[in-house]
């Protein structure tokens, strides 16, 4: 029997877009979504060897038929992703050059276009398969209409086949006749159709197995008592209009000729311009010798193959095994480290090392390295590739020089996926799994020393490779200089720093958190006495029943699943007055102080009560450094709580703290960028920035007092023109009309001119190249800048500005971090401790706090020379870190 497959097209892209959505080219464009549909067509053909094969598609939400029977329907559904937006166009392409036909009917969704050509298949004699994740769709299950559901395989096929009516009970609990019925009561949340509250699949399945149908059940209402009865009878017209939503049509008027139908063989020529533009390297490569020998090329879900269609000559294509060799004893371990030649890729992890050249792999495992440190130090005389190097310069690593592959991939292009296995499929479409994928649940003292082996040295010698690429890229792209004058000399510097860590006090934070826990306690009794009786405070379900059910507050906020408790919500409510909602705010306050650090970090302290953080190079799109375990640039910075856990870091005996931050480099940024004059002459003179746009804003002469209030709204536009605030979100954090914000915003870019200057031809530059580079050259690609969504294009216009102006800033602080290290790193009375935002914390000998005070300022000071204005910085001494500021 023939077969004719059906593509469920929207659930396919959908699917691969979140599979591989880290996926970019090197012009930073997202690819994933295109790429995962290639290789899913490529898998439904092997799979099937389809004789007729049609991709069904979705119209817009507000031109279906349903709609005008239930305006909720779909509109819950949140907007496709940009990204995705972005591929579309490229996946018709696809299509077409796959010469695939496209039904697409107005006012109907792809499942009924489906449904209609299934039944027109089967009734010509047709073994109909449905390619789709959707489990409405199994209503369609008779005779020889099949559905097969992507993903969901055994093992052995990417597929879930669902065939006859028993597969369809063993799935869903009903018939293939019932699925209607099912729907109709329990609904579907993502599709916007209500079914019955409080009805979920398994009662719906209990009562449908019982009763057959929906009619039967309400003929039988008498049966059913209490809750489920009520809700039942109250919600029958919902019960019924939702099987009418699930229901598909089966008899569109579609063309149906079998000849236009028949899938053949793809359209190389269209191919290959396009593999040529989304840089599919493997499919290229493929398309190229397939064109080249005339055959048609098919594929498996992440390998290419190639399968004939209609006989034809076959290239013989041999695989080589992938080649390594596994090290049994150290010294054989470290010869290979002499032999191994100048040029060595390095990758470890818990199971051992995986060593690579361009000719060959080693495995050498950890149970015969017994001083790890020592090892590292054979590769001394030698340049070391590696991804994320500090780790191993923290395991004692000595090295002639060195490539970061994590680092010169997030100097490339700083929005793209910045994992190993990531980097590698992106290049070389070579899907590798992680290591908690692939050792999932397993003893690894069971596991193969082969496995292993594979493990560690198909990385390393992947990453052999990816040296000689992303180097070169570098270089074309013209930043080598940001990588190497940047990032690559800061690594030594984290490392550093990384193992020194911090001092704290856990008796202080012992304390503290006894003080956390007896607010809460009292807290809880405010807000249980306010509400009249005790629950969970921490449930957003019972906490929306107290506020807008028992107190019948009024509701400023809904979700799917009910009125929202969510901060916003709660301030909105505080405002009004609303007692209880100001005691949860605070009792949410103190949970997070006391669950998010004062309980965790003296966990994280070592043997001598040092917390040693990570910090992340790559951690942000605008080039800040972040952190982790403990993420210390988290702590609230300006409450009196923040402060309180600032104190528990405190200085070793016969030591101090020295904190040294800039003061305004942001804003002291944007007048070098934008070389505003009026900007410029205020830092230049040491103006209070703030007091002058104050004075500018509401109309003061140099004579007149400015208030601590003109100062303060003053203080927020200024960082809100960097942060590139709508009238509507000033508006919202000044709490004033927006029509004030808007007259506040266009007064400060009269006052400002060559600011709004500035900003255009940023966001120019963006949308001509599609990204923004810093003044140091750090690149970040901006992602929706030419949307057609004006949100979308919104917040990628805030996003460009902002990384130019803090990603400067950032780059002037790595710069300065590394002269402060080769001016310090030998001494042993200053140690480099903490980086938080613009703030650097060191640890200094009490004999000599004064000496570095100065030292460290004219560093800081003096490092970079802006053309415009000068860097200014504020230096402070305590003993704890909450005396700095």
């Amino acid at each position: 029997m023939p077969k004719a497959v059906i593509l469920d097209t929207s659930a396919i892209m959908y699917r691969t877009h979140f599979a591989l959505m880290g996926m970019r080219n090197s012009k930073g464009k997202a690819t994933g979504a295109t790429y995962g549909f290639i290789n899913t067509l490529n898998l439904i053909i092997k799979e099937f060897s389809p004789d007729y094969l049609v991709a069904c598609l979705d119209v817009k939400r507000s031109e279906l038929k349903r709609t005008s029977e239930l305006t909720e329907y779909k509109a819950h559904r949140e907007d496709m992703p940009e990204e995705l937006v972005y591929q579309i166009p490229k996946i018709m392409e696809v299509l077409d050059a796959y010469n695939i036909p496209k039904y697409k009917v107005d006012g109907y969704e792809a499942d009924d276009v489906i449904a209609t050509l299934a039944k027109k298949f089967s009734d010509d004699n047709n073994e109909v398969f449905i390619v789709t994740g959707d489990k409405d769709l199994m209503q369609l299950i008779k005779d020889n209409i099949n559905i097969a559901l992507l993903g969901k395989g055994d093992g052995k096929s990417q597929f879930k086949y669902i065939q006859t009516e028993q597969d369809v009970v063993e799935y869903l609990g009903v018939r293939p006749d019932q699925v209607i019925d099912l729907f109709g009561l329990m609904g579907d949340k993502s599709d916007g159709i209500p079914g019955i509250q409080g009805i979920g699949p398994k009662t719906g399945v209990e009562l449908i197995s019982k009763y057959g149908n929906l009619e039967t059940l309400y003929e039988n209402i008498e049966e059913i008592k209490g809750k489920r009865k009520e809700k039942l009878e109250n919600e029958k017209e919902n019960a019924f209009l939702s099987r009418e939503l699930a229901t598909v049509h089966m008899d569109l008027d579609v063309e149906y000729n079998k000849e236009k139908l028949k899938y053949e063989e793809k359209n190389m020529d269209k191919l290959i311009p396009l593999y040529k533009e989304m840089e599919f390297k493997r499919f290229l490569e493929d398309a190229e010798r397939a064109k080249k020998i005339a055959n048609p090329l098919q594929g498996t879900l992440f390998q290419t193959a190639v399968q004939e269609k209609i006989p034809a000559v076959k290239e013989e294509k041999k695989e080589t095994p992938f080649q390594y060799e596994i090290i049994e004893t150290l010294e054989k371990a470290e010869e290979i480290t002499k032999i191994i030649g100048d040029e060595v890729t390095v990758f470890d992890n818990e199971l051992g090392f995986g060593i690579s050249n361009k000719e060959k792999n080693y495995y050498i495992p950890a149970a015969i390295i017994s001083d790890k440190a020592d090892f590292l130090k054979k590769f001394k005389d030698k340049n070391v590739n590696a991804y994320n190097i500090k780790e191993l310069f923290k395991s004692g690593l000595e090295y002639k020089d060195y490539f970061d592959i994590m680092l010169v991939w997030y100097v490339l292009g700083t929005e793209a996926a910045q994992d190993l296995e990531s980097i590698i499929f992106s290049e070389f479409q070579v899907l590798l799994e992680k290591y908690e994928v692939e050792f999932k649940k397993q003893n690894m003292d069971e596991v193969s020393p082969e496995r292993k082996a594979e493990f560690l040295t198909k990385r390393s010698y992947y990453m052999t490779r990816l040296k000689e690429i992303l180097g070169h890229r570098l270089e074309a792209e013209g930043l080598n200089n940001v990588y190497e004058n940047i990032e690559k000399k800061l690594v030594p510097v984290l490392a550093d720093m990384e193992k020194k860590g911090i001092l704290i006090d856990p008796d202080y934070f012992g304390k503290y958190g006894n003080e956390l826990k007896n607010n809460l306690a009292e807290i809880e009794k405010n807000i249980y006495g306010l509400a009249g009786e005790e629950f969970n405070i921490n449930s957003p379900k019972q906490l929306s029943e107290i506020l807008f059910e028992k107190m019948m507050l009024d509701p400023v906020k809904k979700t799917k699943t009910g009125y929202s408790t969510d901060v916003e919500v709660l301030e909105v409510l505080a405002a009004q007055g609303v007692e209880v909602a100001e005691k949860i705010l605070e009792y949410r306050g103190y949970t997070k102080l006391l669950t998010t650090y004062v309980e965790p970090l003296p966990k994280l302290a070592d043997s001598e009560n040092r917390i040693h953080t990570t910090f992340h190079q790559n951690g942000t799109a605008t080039g800040r450094l972040s952190s982790s375990n403990p993420n210390i640039q988290n702590i609230p910075v300006k409450t009196d709580e923040g402060i309180k856990i600032r104190r528990g870091f405190v200085s070793e005996e016969g030591w101090s703290f020295i904190s040294f931050d800039y003061s305004q480099i942001e804003l002291r940024v944007l007048a070098e960028l934008s070389e505003d004059e009026t900007l410029i002459l205020a830092y230049q003179k040491d103006k209070d920035l703030h007091d002058l746009t104050a004075r500018k804003l509401f109309f003061k002469t140099d004579e007149e007092p400015v208030s601590r209030e003109e100062r303060s709204i003053a203080k927020v536009i200024n960082f809100s023109i960097l942060y590139g605030k709508t009238p509507f979100g000033l508006s919202k954090e000044l709490k004033i009309p927006m029509g004030d914000a808007k007259l506040y915003i266009n007064k400060y870019f009269e006052e400002y001119p060559r600011v709004r200057t500035f900003l255009n031809s940023v966001l120019q530059e963006a949308k001509l190249n599609g990204f923004v580079e810093t003044l140091y050259g750090t690149r970040r690609y901006i992602t929706g800048i030419n949307s057609s969504n004006k949100n979308i294009e919104a917040q990628a216009d805030r996003m460009a500005v902002n990384t130019v102006v803090q990603g400067t800033a950032a780059n002037i602080i790595k710069i300065v971090m590394v002269k402060l290290y080769e001016e310090f790193k030998d001494k042993e009375d200053i140690n480099m401790l903490l980086q938080v935002h613009d703030e650097l914390i060191f640890e200094v000998k009490n004999e000599s706090v004064d000496k570095y005070l100065k030292e460290i300022d004219n560093i800081m000071e003096n490092t970079i020379k802006l053309k415009n204005v000068r860097l200014a910085a504020n230096g402070n001494v305590g003993k704890n870190w909450g005396e700095l500021k």
